[in-house]
């Protein structure tokens, strides 16, 4: 029975179980789904078939319920992502239920029952609800006198309404909440949907003033909708007074905070008291409330004041405030009035300034009002400004003014807290700089050729500008011709020209032909811009060629018969093209001893020219050549024409007669009446004969011969008969017809005993017209006489005449080399004295030389060079070039320079050699051409007063103008001054020294000093500024002349002169970046506008020549990628003589350019410095980086000047050298006072190098060896150095450096070396020595920079560049602070074998100075120079590298390029 029980209540428990988990199914399967009241919600479920009920708790809804909608849906597959699989299973309907405006009823339990099959239900709980919204509030603003009562309400509408409402709904202030606020708050349920949330104050005090928000939040916190309410508590104002201060002598400035209590101001009281007195009195002034400052007046001067304020509003008068301090008066009104001037100007703009107010009075002004009017009859205002008073006192400047306009100015002082002003300032003029001008105005440009002269210029005419923008000065005329030839394009020109104002008209003479010109005329002002062009154009007709070269012409004997074989000359088709070349020859008659001009010469026919009765030399056509066909040789009497091909003859002859189409195609001579004789009838027909004026062919002189040809002639005219019948023949050749009008060019056979000239017509077709040129006369030529025979062999007599000359001839060059030897000797003594002269050398060996290029056929020596080619040597042959030139001693060099010409044909210097022009050459043999002199303006109407010694000479391709000069004497200063002035010179660039060699060069023609000021004539000049560079000196010097008439504006102008310092007289720089660098910055600053540039050294043809071939060869170079070195120079010397006047000067033109080829431009700018070495340094996918490539071009350029080691090389001196590879050069090595008994005393391994300024700045050498410490500190004291550089390490061994010095004194024959202390940095140590000389007791304080951070390793660099910086920075300051002044005291620097480490410190400083003072770099070059002082300096790719590291770490370390900027 217990067992029994025992299994009945197991399973009632297994049944309440099982109960309890449907129960809890059931439970878990009801879906909640919460519907907004007003809106629509679908409830869905799914079923085997369309039976389903649906019910609301336990009622079925009505399918046909308006609130309610049911619909069925069959399912295509199993939408609702069942997975069941068992077929009977498969849902297949999609029941829903809408309801429809939800509203609270709704609520409930819903029930979708399938009512057949299985009995399937879904269970839907609907919740309907309200979004919180506050739908009503109190206002938003609200306010309330202080103790006042007040209620804050928000109606809010929400539902479901429950128990965690009020949780729900809380106020905040000021976006916070408060206990105290839930305390004053309330909820007030007004429906299902509706509540009033309250918040009430029984009295309102100002901690109440805030903004309030009603807030509901949902149950995780967040905020839900709230509104803001913002109460104002108001009470009585509350003013203080922050400052008060005396302005005047009856008033006193006053201003104040307040806090209006929340209600607006009404008005303040001010109230005072004067000191003595024991009431306050109420200000006269009641102030309105919108005032925070107030200018208090009727006070008594110099009086002391207490003042206080109060303010009042709505709710009444709040409590007075009492100022702490007194307030006393002023004894006077503070007034200032500024005396104002102008400061500068430019053509929009003027700046003004004024004096500040003295200290008593800058409390007082606080800022200025300007005023500035175009000046008039009534001044018109253009702008006001207002401009704070500022503690520096900084001008103002007006901008967008009119250009060349006057203008007045007006300032007063003005206090900001008055807000008043003083008196405006007396009025001050100003004008605007002269502008930009429009383009001249009727530009008229007109192309003449002259047929008479064969002459052609431009004549170009123009007007002022309708708006000039100032004053006109000058006018820029550019002209540019653009060739119309298919076969020849250089342009014509530019040429370019300065017409001064009032002159509108200018004439360009000698110009090309057949050629498009455009004009563009600017106006210049005086603002030296150019103004806005006005352009225009012409076209040259075409013209005949320049010139027509020389024919050649030879006798050769072709088929046993003699020929004349004639080679023409091509002709340059510039001026027009050429349709047809004609021949003509000439038989000459024995009487004819004179033959007129070939375009005189009469033509007849062959047949005329070769019969009988002809006593005048005749010409005819021999043959005739088109363009098309043209030939270089030709054979004339063969009988035939140039081609064989009747088609050719045709086409050719057809093209010839169309281009002399218009024009005879024969000069006929004059027709004369022939007396009747014989047969003759006077009815006879009129006969062409020659003229009588010419006198070829008189009727009286006619042989029988003639007279039958003429009686022939008149009866086939009688007759009427056309054809040639019984042709009358020619003497020489009786098969060809005495005249046959179709035959007019033709080659007949030549007289084999006659004398025959002849000549080249050249036709140019001018749209009408035939234009013709001819040649000269051809070598007059015999057919008929042999060549001279050759000798004999066996004739004694021969070999004694060859031996005679031979033996004559080698006297003569015996005689001519000793000639040479001995005054080579002397022009190097010369040179060495820095004569500036030309010697008798030079005029021998030009004249035994003096071969001139064909292309300059002016020279005044000719011959025959084949051997020589002047022609361009291309960027990549330079090299070559330069050493195929330099072997055997320059012999290529100087047999070039040899042909150079030193005179030539169309040059005259008859100005130079008057007798009062003499005094004013620097040089006798130095003159200027007449032709390319520059002409000053005539004095008194002397006319020897226009001389200088200066010619204009054209740069490439004529953009560029240079004025190259001698460098003035003390007598010709002034003229050297009027030159700049009248020829508009902004640009000097000097290239000597004012002494060299203890000689004058040139006579210093600027103030002594800065701001000095020094009159030359008429000019006025004022030593502006200067700067300094390493290689050339800039000055500014601001110029301007006396007034020629009285009220005549004063002229002035800004002159910029270049003075290059390193370059001795008759010589060549030994480095050729500096000047290449010169020559980049001057034209980085020249333009046009600036006028020609004026060069000049002493003689102004050596080193000017040089600096003007150079510069037009690198503009060539860079162009063109070829340069034509020599035809640039004897150009130039068409333009000034001897321009490059030594042979050193034209070999560094070679090495120039070879420079330039090889290198490029290699300064580096600091705005671009890191972008510019990371371009260099950034590899390509193949191959090696930009600043690789170019240092193996480094190392592989070698050093062309000799240079020997004679002495370090010495089997004496092989002990004192750490390595026989590092050896120093003779020509710059240390060289040690020698001591007495001790021979090779004087050799150390230590050699000057140049530093930024080009003087020997620094030493470098090896580290000394234990056997020459003494001969090391022998160096370091009578080179007097101050400054110890030492980057090694101390030690034993070959790449270590022995500790040089003692713990305290230590002697080394009569050197004295005393140690005082050492002080340890982060990257060296500091050590100080005291270095005596006994035998003069001179004592030397020497500071030695040990460097301690460089790798070990052999070739390595430091990683990080601070430290070399450092050090840089460090011991290059103490050498300038402390070198010893009077000597040279170069800063000295050693390593191990004063090579890698050594050069890089160096070359650090070096480059400091010039990044620091000309914001750039050329490491390249810097590299460069530093390995032509000592071998083995920057001799690895990773030094090469680390120098551009650390040249930017120096720039970002020391900001160098944010000053630049600054």
């Amino acid at each position: 029975m217990a067992l029994l029980y025992r299994r009945m209540s197991m399973l009632l428990n297994i049944i309440l179980a099982y109960i309890f988990l449907c129960a809890i199914c059931v439970q878990g399967s009801v879906k909640q789904e919460w519907a907004e009241i007003g809106k629509n919600v679908s409830l869905e479920c799914a079923s085997e078939n369309e039976a389903v009920a649906w019910k609301l708790g336990n009622q079925t809804i009505n399918k046909n319920h308006t609130r309610y909608k049911i619909r069925t849906e069959p399912l295509k597959s199993n939408d609702d992502g069942s997975e069941n699989n068992d077929s009977q299973d498969f849902i297949k309907y999609k029941n829903v239920l809408a309801l429809l405006d939800v509203n609270i009823k709704d609520s409930g339990n819903y029930t979708c029952t399938a009512q057949t099959g299985q009995n399937h239900s879904t269970e839907f709980q609907v919740r309907p609800y309200l979004p919180s919204k506050v739908l009503q509030s109190t206002p938003d603003r609200i306010k309330r006198k202080i103790k006042q009562d007040v209620m804050l309400y928000c109606l809010i509408e929400m539902y479901p309404q429950n128990e965690t409402t009020n949780r729900n709904l809380k106020w905040l202030k000021d976006g916070s909440q408060f206990e105290f606020l839930d305390t004053f708050s309330s909820i007030s349920k007004l429906n299902d949907t509706h509540l009033n949330f309250t918040l009430e104050f029984t009295e309102v005090y100002k901690k109440e003033n805030g903004t309030y928000k009603c807030t509901v939040f949902d149950d995780t916190g967040l905020e839900i909708t709230s509104k803001e309410i913002t109460l104002f508590v108001m009470e009585v104002p509350q003013v203080s007074i922050d400052f008060a201060k005396a302005v005047g002598a009856n008033k006193i400035y006053l201003n104040w905070t307040v806090n209006d209590g929340n209600d607006p101001i009404q008005k303040f009281f001010i109230t005072l008291q004067e000191a003595g007195t024991p009431t306050f009195t109420y200000h006269k002034d009641f102030i309105n409330g919108s005032h925070t400052s107030y200018i208090l007046d009727h006070f008594k001067p110099n009086t002391t004041y207490f003042l206080r304020i109060v303010g009042k509003n709505s709710i009444g008068n709040g409590q007075p405030t009492q100022y702490p301090q007194g307030i006393t008066t002023l004894s006077y009104d503070p007034i200032f009035i500024p005396k104002v001037e102008t400061t500068g100007s430019t053509a929009s703009t003027i700046t003004i300034g004024w004096n500040p107010p003295p200290p008593d009075l800058i409390d007082y002004i606080q800022y200025y009002e300007l005023i500035v009017s175009e000046s008039g009859e009534v001044p018109k205002v253009i702008e006001e400004a207002i401009y704070q008073q500022n503690s520096r006192n900084l001008p103002y400047m007006f901008d967008k003014l009119k250009t060349a306009t006057d203008y007045e100015f007006r300032v007063r002082a003005c206090s900001d807290l008055t807000k008043t002003c003083g008196p405006w300032s007396e009025n001050v003029n100003g004008t605007t700089m002269d502008g930009v001008a429009t383009k001249p105005t009727n530009l008229s440009i007109q192309c003449h050729h002259d047929n008479v002269t064969r002459g052609n210029s431009i004549a170009i005419n123009w007007d002022v500008p309708k708006t000039p923008n100032g004053k006109v000065v000058s006018y820029l005329i550019h002209l540019l011709g653009n060739p119309m030839s298919t076969v020849d394009r250089e342009m014509w020109g530019p040429k370019i020209r300065r017409i001064d104002e009032p002159h509108h008209k200018t004439l360009y003479e000698s110009v090309s032909p057949n050629t498009n010109y455009t004009v563009t005329v600017s106006a210049i002002t005086r603002h030296k811009k150019n103004g806005e062009p006005a352009t225009g154009s012409c076209l040259m007709p075409v013209s005949t060629p320049d010139a027509i070269g020389r024919t050649m012409w030879s006798k050769v004997n072709l088929d046993s018969k003699y020929v004349l074989k004639l080679y023409l000359p091509k002709i340059s088709e510039r001026n027009g093209p050429i349709c047809c070349y004609r021949l003509y020859l000439v038989r000459i008659n024995n009487d004819n001893k004179e033959l007129p001009d070939p375009e005189k010469l009469n033509i007849a026919t062959y047949q005329e020219v070769h019969s009988d009765n002809v006593t005048r030399s005749s010409a005819y056509i021999a043959e005739m050549i088109s363009s098309k066909y043209f030939r270089p040789e030709i054979f004339l009497g063969d009988e035939k024409r140039f081609s064989e091909n009747n088609d050719i003859i045709r086409d050719n002859d057809e093209i010839c007669r169309k281009c002399l189409e218009g024009t005879p195609f024969l000069r006929k001579p004059e027709i004369i009446h022939i007396p009747p004789q014989g047969s003759l009838s006077n009815s006879d027909s009129e006969l062409p004969i020659l003229s009588e004026k010419d006198n070829l062919i008189k009727g009286a002189n006619l042989t029988e011969h003639a007279l039958k040809i003429l009686e022939s002639k008149l009866r086939d005219k009688r007759n009427a008969v056309t054809s040639d019948e019984n042709p009358i023949l020619s003497a020489v050749n009786p098969n060809v017809p005495l005249h046959d009008s179709s035959r007019d060019v033709f080659d007949g056979e030549i007289d084999i005993n006659s004398n025959y000239t002849g000549f080249l017509e050249i036709i140019v077709r001018d749209r009408n017209n035939a234009l013709m040129a001819y040649s000269k006369y051809f070598d007059i030529i015999t057919p008929a006489t042999e060549a001279e025979p050759i000798q004999s062999l066996n004739n004694m007599d021969y070999y004694l005449s060859i031996g005679v000359k031979a033996g004559a001839v080698l006297l003569g060059v015996i005689l001519v080399f000793i000639v040479l030897w001995v005054f080579h000797h002397k022009k190097t003594k010369n040179e060495l004295q820095g004569e500036d002269t030309l010697t008798l050398r030079d005029s021998l060996s030009r004249a035994l030389f003096g071969r001139r290029n064909h292309n300059h056929s002016h020279f005044i020596t000719s011959g025959n060079h084949k051997g020589f080619d002047a022609g361009p040597i291309h960027r990549l042959d330079l090299e070559n070039a330069y050493k195929n030139r330099h072997k055997d001693t320059d012999y290529g060099f100087l047999r070039e320079y040899e042909m150079l010409p030193n005179r030539f044909s169309d040059r005259t210097t008859k100005n130079s050699d008057l007798k009062e022009n003499a005094c004013k050459n620097r040089y006798p043999d130095i003159k200027a051409y007449d032709q390319t002199r520059v002409k000053l303006a005539v004095i008194n109407g002397l006319q020897t007063t226009d001389y200088i010694n200066a010619n204009f000479v054209i740069g490439y391709k004529e953009r560029k103008k240079f004025i190259c000069a001698q460098g003035p004497m003390e007598s010709t200063i002034d003229d050297f001054w009027r030159m700049i002035w009248e020829q508009h010179l902004e640009i000097i660039v000097m290239l000597t020294n004012l002494e060299e060699y203890n000689k004058a060069k040139c006579a210093k023609y600027w103030p002594e000093k800065v701001f000095d000021t020094k009159q030359f004539g008429d000019i006025l000049v004022k030593f502006a500024q200067e700067r300094k560079t390493g290689d050339y000196i800039e000055r500014t010097l601001n110029v301007s002349k006396n007034k020629a008439n009285v009220g005549e504006e004063e002229d002035r102008r800004q002159i910029t002169q270049y003075h290059y310092l390193t370059w001795k007289d008759f010589m060549a720089p030994e480095h050729p970046h500096g000047i290449i660098k010169f020559i980049r910055q001057i034209n980085s600053v020249y333009s046009l506008q600036r006028g020609p540039i004026l060069v000049h050294c002493s003689a102004g043809v050596g080193r000017t020549g040089t600096l003007v071939a150079l510069d037009s060869l690198i503009q060539q170079l860079e162009e063109e990628d070829s340069v034509s070195i020599y035809n640039t120079v004897c150009d130039l010397r068409h333009q000034r003589n001897f321009l490059v006047q030594s042979l050193k000067q034209y070999i560094f033109l070679y090495r120039a350019l070879l420079d330039t080829g090889t290198f490029g431009n290699t300064d580096i700018c600091i705005d671009t410095m890191a972008s510019a070495i990371e371009s260099l340094k950034r590899k390509p996918n193949e191959g090696k980086c930009k600043l690789e490539v170019e240092f193996e071009k480094l190392l592989a350029t070698a050093d062309e000047i000799s240079k020997s080691c004679s002495v370090g090389e010495n089997e004496e001196n092989n002990m004192k050298n750490r390595s026989q590879e590092i050896i120093p050069y003779d020509r710059n090595r240390v060289i040690l006072t020698p001591l007495p008994m001790r021979e090779n005393s004087t050799y150390i391994n230590a050699s000057f190098i140049e530093g930024y300024d080009n003087s020997e700045t620094f030493i470098i050498a090896q580290d000394p060896l234990e056997n020459t410490i003494g001969d090391f500190w022998r160096m370091i004291s009578e080179q007097s150095v101050t400054t110890l550089v030492m980057i090694s390490e101390i030690g034993d061994g070959p790449r270590k450096c022995p500790r040089y010095w003692a713990d305290d004194e230590v002697q080394y024959d009569h050197i004295l070396v005393k140690y005082v202390h050492s002080e340890s940095c982060p990257y060296y140590t500091r050590r100080e020595f005291y270095v005596t000389n006994c035998k003069i007791d001179d004592t030397l304080k020497v500071t030695q920079f040990q460097y301690n951070g460089w790798p070990t390793v052999d070739g390595e660099v430091p990683e990080v560049c601070r430290g070399i910086i450092e050090l840089v920075d460090q011991a290059y300051n103490h050498y300038k602070n402390n070198k010893n002044s009077g000597c040279r005291s170069p800063l000295t620097v050693h390593c191990s074998l004063g090579t890698d480490r050594s050069s890089i410190f160096v070359a650090m400083c070096i480059l400091v100075q010039h990044l620091r003072l000309e914001k750039c770099v050329d490491i390249c070059a810097t590299t460069r120079k530093l390995r032509s002082q000592r071998t083995g300096l920057i001799n690895s790719y990773a030094q090469y590298e680390f120098l551009h590291r650390a040249i930017i770490n120096y720039s970002d370390l020391h900001h160098i390029a944010e000053s630049t900027l600054d």
